[in-house]
């Protein structure tokens, strides 16, 4: 082997090919510029306000009412509403919540945690999500079992969601199968069943691809059709559509609606936080007073009660870099030696706006300030004037409320606070700041010249005792935080997040308790909700399971889980001394003995983590780093996922009315110019300072709060939800591999957790066992890999998975798949391991915790506890103890302990030394378990019309990664959609290959992804010129490994296919196979400095291609041997072109490549063929394509056909009745001729009839033109419908039986005569299928004719088959030690095919009748042994198959007779692709003519049921 020369020949390179691939995308980019625009249309506030319509053109259609008769109960009548008071357990009055067509729920409104299911939709009612309604319980389902309620929607009480609109517009997405249904993304309802009534009665073969477009008049408010939108089906989901719903029956299950605007969910990310607001039903559009009010706003600054402090407090304040305004500052001053008087100060917003002004009202409907990516999307709670007037900006008075405390840290292992008081002042800061610079100031203590960085410096110490006092060993946890939205996340800010948060949390506690004091419980606090029974239930449920990590959580130290007591690191349980990295002390690290009879627990690290761990502690000595590792949660597995369960049910925090909070009365007042509350805080501090009364009433009061909350929800969720759609915007350009941890398994999938994207992922991330295309059915088992106590172990169902998905989750069980994979490498040395054969039946176990080391629980736990008593030289020794190199070779030690590590691998491969693979597809294994690392690179996609972040690449080992969106979406990967449907007749044959040929590449696509017909080649070379690109390998290779690319036309006649050529000419491959290309890449910086390296494992990323061949070329080469000497070496190039979706390659020469061939299957190579040269066919051919008139049969076959008429057509088997009389003699005298009856009509015995008469027609006609004889093809879609015919023309014929053969593809007849070193038979799922044992008896079957004796080439095939058969068995051969050398060579096989080749195109000639699958009339060899020579086709059973394979064997033999046999009532043609079969694929070319009765017989005499 060698690399590719350097000559710069780019004969292979095709700019034609470059510019149509680049037309390609700019039409599509072009359809999604000419789009509408989310932000255009807000401006005329149709999605809140909806539209006034007057008319609108309704073309009443099947397809746009309802098919079946509906009627739904009207809830807008008037109801007797003593029911709810007199029978509260039957009527609750209840706010509905739309789940799906079918489905709601309904959630009483004095029974907040209570929920009753509506399932059908006439039991919903004519609702919309958050409906006030009446609902009756009803006994459907068992509640005592279920624990669920079931009722009925019986009134209809308020409407919050479009209240008083009549004609709403919803941004909806399109239903994937029903292109007129619209899917609101709000869901306030279900579905809307658009206008498309000129769709259907205009373009109906557009009906699935193509939407109606209508557009508003504003003068006449008519609605009018404008246009037609096409859309395929793999871009659905990227396309949002503008919906107006302009009536609602009691007769129609779904609204009537009409589309009024279309955009592409891919625009711009203001698109996408446009649309996510929509979903949160958020106003990013305010309505201000009038500029004019707001700008007669003035500040008086001389207003009496306040404090000047503009020259006598030297204040300072920080903000978030995407924050533009400026709500509080801090100043600092030394009162004597270690006492500080600190003030925190707050600008005074309140002062300005006054309770109950239009200002005020509408801060009051917003709640808070909604924050974009950056500061021009920032959506503030106030205009900009009062942000202007009120922002502690420097330089400028400003009305402020100031906290000032005095420190005492005289005794330096504690901090007094005393002095606190609260003052109105006017304030003028010095200096400004963000997170970064306070953190560069904190960083380099001494080295920073700036007039505040002592001062800020004094603080944060402070603030560190602060925090240690608050939070206690808490305070030492470090978040792990990913946010593209922020470049001072807190993950790079900690110390300066820490400083401004300690002082706002002192502040707030001390204004919470004044106002309480001062006002009893009239205050709105906030402060986290109680647990309600069922999550304390739930909260000792996740105790038993994490009993152990639990008390390893740093975040959750002292905190208190009800039954169980505090956890924290000293009331830890104790384990059994394993000598895993634990030293003397270990063993008493609580004062107790460690006994025998305690189990041993693991503690799951990353690798890279103790890696970084040990060189802070050996090399860098940085003892702050090495804590921060130490006390990150969310990056040690165990720890992660314990911590990610718990949240789920942890109360949230909530503004409340202080009478129901006991303790912990904290108010907030810190950001008045982002939060509504914070305003009506201050107000109430005003009162306060004034000893007034409160201006507020408690009911007032706990109405906003309920409203706050409702607010506050849907802002958290958009802040997620925009976090989300930043990253994925990201990823979409620059992937990233990370490491992430497995929270559940289940048979179907398993789940992960990225460690930082907690907060920013909205749905679990999942991968399906069947996108990286395991071979078996997923096993579960018992997980001992790092289970706690025996006594724990058993199944957990995660409520919200298992809700979601139906399926069951495991906590302490695992899941084994399992391979069978071509994994080749194009220079690799092989491992020891591989230089023998394997069978093919045993399983390498792949470790799955190769990323994973193992220490012990103790050793963790005592770290933890020295971390928290702030012994850093303890923590330093234990850590440096050994070097890394022992540290590691005990972590490995540890593994062996480990059930999925014993007698496990690191890598597998199919290559071998011996001159010849005998197994290609190496089958190997690995498990998936609670807790494990999985190495994830992660991309996006469009989901629900916003790109959202996805697993894309699945990393088992360096030889094995799974390319998960080729699999998912494979036509939208590697092809495209297809935006034509089938007709029933079409104007010209090229209009017919120009609809059929798009369907069939999506179908063959498809099939190509689902077989595991794939070859993988690692460290492989790629050159690359734009968006083409080219490989090459030596054909020893190739032969070797069993690889092909697709061949030429044989124009030597050796059957070999390739031609050798010495000017590199490049061949054009008709149907190319598929490629994904990988290539390791270097990240950016941007992108390594966002993520931080706590979660960034590696600092590079897999650039991936998807490709097709395009051209292949063999060539011969003269190549220096490495012992001297040249020798001659065939050389195999490939060219091929990147899909338009591909990102370009990121440089023209690539080295190690991963290269993964995927084949399309022969069938759907001949097909797409075909189907191309169709213009090539046959008249009869083209016509019956077309829908034509089929031409006549010319005089010579009517008189042959009337001759044997005359003679009668019972065939001495039966008397055939009426309608099988005239289906016959039909067939006899016409082209083309369809027979269809229901079962037991005598369809299968009128094809044995048709073999003789066409076998005796052809006999005539040769007498009468003294030519050679012409043959039948009789194909049917299985081999069991073939062999069935075939059995009874041998049975019920005899003597008088044609010439027969059978003819099987090639895996059948490999799997009686195996072929060592091929991957075919492997590759195929028909391990269980064979030739008919009763067809073999009769001496037809092709592959055992040419084998008998007195055949030419029979001896050397048995020789062969022999010599094969004998390599076979020594691979299948149990005791190693009796392996001898394999005799077969490369050359054997070459021989043997060629021979076998011959042997069959000789034979296949002397036989009247041909029988096999109608996917073998195609075959090569076939057409070249049967060319001008077949007359008549009959297809059996074709009702069962696609119009393509139906049309292609007609198409490849020239056949002048075709007869369709089948029943297209009974079964369908199977096609795997469900968008290919509705588009067409799923009609059967017999369906289509069997409307035509000129073409038709009808058999309607039934002979296998009896009726009584």
């Amino acid at each position: 082997m060698s690399y590719m020369d350097s000559d710069s020949d780019n004969d292979w390179y095709d700019e034609e090919t470059n510019r149509r691939r680049n037309r390609l995308k700019n039409i599509e980019k072009q359809q999604n510029r000419n789009t509408d625009s989310l932000l255009a249309r807000h401006e005329s506030s149709w999605f809140h306000e909806g539209l006034e319509i007057n008319r609108y053109e309704y073309i009443r259609t099947e397809k746009v009412s309802d098919s079946k008769p509906f009627l739904y109960p009207n809830v807008f009548l008037s109801f007797d509403e003593t029911k709810y008071i007199t029978q509260p357990e039957i009527y609750k009055k209840c706010t509905m919540k739309i789940l799906s067509s079918e489905e709601a729920i309904c959630v009483p409104e004095e029974e907040k945690n209570e929920k009753i299911y509506i399932s059908g939709r006439a039991n919903c009612g004519q609702t919309y999500t958050e409906d006030t309604v009446y609902v009756k319980i009803s006994n459907k389902g068992n509640r005592e079992k279920d624990k669920k309620y079931y009722g009925e929607v019986v009134s209809f009480v308020d409407r919050k969601r479009f209240k008083n609109v009549s004609h709403p517009v919803f941004v909806c997405l399109i239903d994937r199968r029903q292109s007129h249904l619209m899917i609101p993304i709000c869901k306030t309802v279900p579905k809307i069943c658009i206008l498309h009534g000129r769709l259907v009665t205009r373009y109906p073969e557009r009906l699935k691809t193509s939407v109606e477009i209508h557009k508003h008049d504003s003068t006449t408010n008519d609605l009018k059709f404008h246009t037609y939108h096409n859309i395929t089906d793999g871009d659905k989901e990227n396309w949002l559509f503008f919906v107006v719903l302009l009536k609602w029956k009691l007769t129609n299950i779904n609204p009537l609606g009409a589309v009024i605007g279309v955009v592409h969910s891919s625009q711009n990310i203001e698109e996408g936080l446009t649309l996510i607001a929509l979903q949160n039903r958020l106003h990013l559009w305010l309505d201000y007073p009038s500029v004019e009010e707001i700008r007669d706003l003035k500040v008086d600054l001389n207003t009496p009660g306040y404090e000047n402090l503009t020259k006598s407090d030297k204040i300072f304040t920080i903000a978030g870099m995407k924050e533009n305004v400026i709500n509080h500052g801090f100043s600092i001053r030394e009162i004597k030696k270690n006492v500080y008087k600190v003030g925190v100060h707050i600008t005074d917003v309140s002062q300005i706006i006054q309770k109950g002004d239009a200002i005020d009202l509408g801060a009051r409907s917003r709640g808070f300030s909604i924050y974009g990516t950056n500061m021009a999307q920032n959506k503030h709670l106030l205009p900009d004037h009062i942000n202007h007037l009120s922002s502690l900006e420097p330089g400028r008075r400003r009305y402020a409320i100031s906290v000032y405390f005095e420190m005492d840290q005289t005794d330096s292992s504690n901090i007094r606070v005393s002095n606190k008081t609260i003052l109105r002042t006017i304030l003028k800061s010095t200096a400004h700041y963000n997170y970064l610079e306070i953190e560069h100031i904190l960083d380099n203590q001494g080295h920073i010249n700036d007039i505040f960085a002592k001062d800020i410096q004094v603080l944060f110490c402070l603030s560190k005792k602060l925090r240690l006092k608050r939070l206690r060993m808490e305070s030492f946890t470090s978040p792990v935080v990913v946010d593209f939205t922020a470049s001072d996340s807190i993950m790079k800010t900690k110390k300066a997040h820490t400083l401004v948060e300690e002082y706002l949390s002192l502040a707030s506690h001390l204004v919470g308790s004044k106002l309480t004091e001062t006002f009893s419980m009239n205050i709105p606090v906030f402060n986290p909700t109680y647990l309600i029974r069922d999550n304390m239930i739930k909260q000792k449920e996740w105790y038993s399971f994490n009993e152990y990590y639990a008390h390893l959580l740093c975040g959750k130290q002292e905190e208190y889980i009800e039954e169980v007591g505090k956890l924290s690191i000293e009331n830890a349980p104790l384990e059994r001394n394993h000598s895993l990295l634990m030293s003397d002390d270990d063993y008493n690290i609580n004062g107790d003995v460690l006994t025998e009879n305690l189990k041993s627990v693991y503690v799951p690290i990353q690798s890279h983590v103790l890696h970084t761990l040990l060189n802070h502690a050996r090399i860098e000595r940085n003892c702050d780093e090495a804590i921060e590792l130490i006390c990150s949660d969310f990056i040690h597995p165990k720890q992660a996922l314990a911590l990610l369960e718990l949240r789920m049910f942890e109360p949230v925090h909530q503004y409340k009315m202080s009478i129901f909070i006991k303790e912990n009365q904290a108010v907030q007042f810190t950001c008045p110019l982002s939060r509504y509350c914070d305003i009506i805080i201050q107000r109430l501090i005003h009162a306060y300072i004034d000893q007034k009364p409160t201006p507020y009433e408690f009911s007032d009061l706990h109405t906003l709060c309920a409203n706050l909350n409702k607010l506050k929800k849907k802002r958290d969720d958009f802040h997620v939800q925009c976090k989300e759609l930043v990253l994925a915007n990201h990823l979409k350009t620059q992937p990233v591999i990370v490491h992430s941890f497995i929270s559940n398994v289940s048979s179907e999938k398993f789940d992960i957790f990225i460690p930082g994207l907690q907060d920013t992922i909205t749905k679990t991330m999942s991968v399906k066992f069947s996108d990286i295309d395991v071979c078996n059915v997923p096993e579960v088992t018992d997980d001992n890999d790092m289970s706690t106590l025996n006594e724990n172990k058993g199944t957990r169902n995660d409520s919200e998975t298992a809700q979601e998905n139906g399926n069951e989750t495991f906590a302490h069980q695992k899941v084994t798949v399992k391979w069978r994979k071509r994994l080749y490498s194009f220079k690799t040395t092989l491992p020891p391991q591989n230089d023998a054969q394997t069978r093919p039946d045993t399983y390498q176990k792949i470790n799955p915790h190769v990323n994973t080391s193992f220490v012990s629980y103790g050793f963790w736990k005592n770290i933890l506890k020295h971390v928290f008593e702030g012994k850093d030289n303890v923590i330093f020794n234990k850590l440096a103890e050994k070097n890394l190199d022992q540290m590691m070779q005990e972590s490995e030690r540890n593994k062996r302990h480990i059930d999925s590590v014993i007698n496990s691998v690191t890598e597998v491969t199919s290559e071998v030394s011996d001159p010849l693979i005998i197994n290609h597809f190496v089958p190997f294994q690995t498990s998936f378990g609670h807790g494990q690392i999985v190495s994830v690179q992660l991309s996006s996609q469009e989901s629900l019309g916003i790109l959202a972040p996805v697993p894309q690449i699945v990393i088992l080992t360096d030889n094995i990664k799974f390319c998960l969106p080729h699999v998912q979406d494979p036509i939208k990967t590697f092809l495209r959609y297809a935006k034509k449907s089938s007709l029933t007749k079409y104007k010209t044959i090229a209009a017919y290959r120009n609809i059929w040929l798009p369907i069939v590449e999506m179908e063959s696509t498809y099939n190509a992804l689902q077989s595991d017909d794939s070859a993988t080649i690692n460290e492989l070379p790629i050159r690359f010129k734009k968006c083409q690109g080219i490989f090459e390998l030596d054909e020893e290779f190739c032969d070797k490994r069993d690889l092909h690319f697709g061949y030429i036309p044989e124009e030597d006649g050796n059957g070999t296919g390739l031609l050798i050529n010495q000017n590199k000419e490049y061949f054009p491959l008709q149907s190319g196979n598929f490629l994904c290309i990988m290539k390791a890449q270097t990240l950016d910086g941007e992108t390594k400095q966002k993520i931080g390296n706590r979660v960034l494992h590696k600092d590079t990323y897999l650039w991936s291609g998807h490709a097709e061949t395009t051209k292949i070329c063999k060539y011969q080469k003269l190549e220096q041997r490495k012992n001297g000497g040249r020798r001659r070496t065939t050389k195999i190039r490939v060219a091929f072109q990147l899909h338009e979706n591909s990102s370009p390659p990121p440089a023209t020469t690539l080295d190690d490549c991963r290269l993964e061939i995927i084949y399309k299957s022969s069938v759907d190579r001949r097909n797409e063929i075909h189907l191309k040269n169709i213009h090539q066919a046959s008249d009869l051919a083209k016509k019956i394509a077309v829908g034509k008139d089929i031409p006549f049969a010319d005089r010579m076959h009517t008189e042959i056909a009337n001759e044997i008429i005359e003679e009668g057509l019972d065939v001495d088997m039966w008397e055939n009745n009426l309608h099988q009389y005239w289906a016959i003699k039909t067939a006899l005298q016409r082209r083309f001729k369809l027979i269809q009856g229901p079962p037991g009509t005598g369809k299968t015995y009128i094809g044995v009839k048709l073999v003789y008469l066409f076998d005796k027609f052809n006999t005539i006609m040769q007498q009468r033109t003294d030519d050679s004889k012409n043959q039948i093809i009789f194909c049917g879609p299985s081999n069991r419908s073939v062999d069935l015919v075939a059995r009874l023309v041998i049975d019920k014929l005899g003597s008088k039986a044609p010439r027969i053969v059978r003819m099987y593809g090639s895996a059948i007849e490999q799997l009686t005569f195996p072929i060592p070193g091929r991957a075919s038979v492997s590759r195929r799922n028909i391990r269980d299928a064979k030739a008919d044992t009763h067809l073999v008896e009769n001496g037809v079957v092709l592959h055992n004719i040419i084998r008998q004796d007195g055949k030419p080439y029979a001896a050397r095939l048995k020789e062969l088959d022999k010599q094969f058969s004998d390599d076979i068995s020594l691979i299948e051969e149990i005791d190693q030690s009796r392996r001898g050398p394999l005799k077969t060579t490369i050359e054997d096989i070459k021989e043997y095919k060629d021979i076998q080749s011959k042997a069959t195109k000789e034979d296949l000639p002397k036989y009247d009748v041909i029988f096999c699958t109608t996917s073998l009339v195609a075959n090569p060899k076939v057409l070249k042994a049967t060319k001008g020579r077949v007359y008549q086709l009959i297809i059996d059973e074709s009702g069962m198959c696609s119009e393509p394979a139906t049309i292609v064997p007609i198409i490849a033999t020239y056949a002048k007779q075709v007869i369709l046999i089948g029943d297209h009532k009974q079964l369908r043609p199977i096609i795997k692709c469900k968008e290919a079969a509705r588009l067409g694929l799923g009609t059967s070319l017999f369906e289509r003519y069997s409307k035509v009765h000129l073409h038709k017989t009808m058999l309607k005499e039934q002979y296998r049921m009896v009726c009584y």
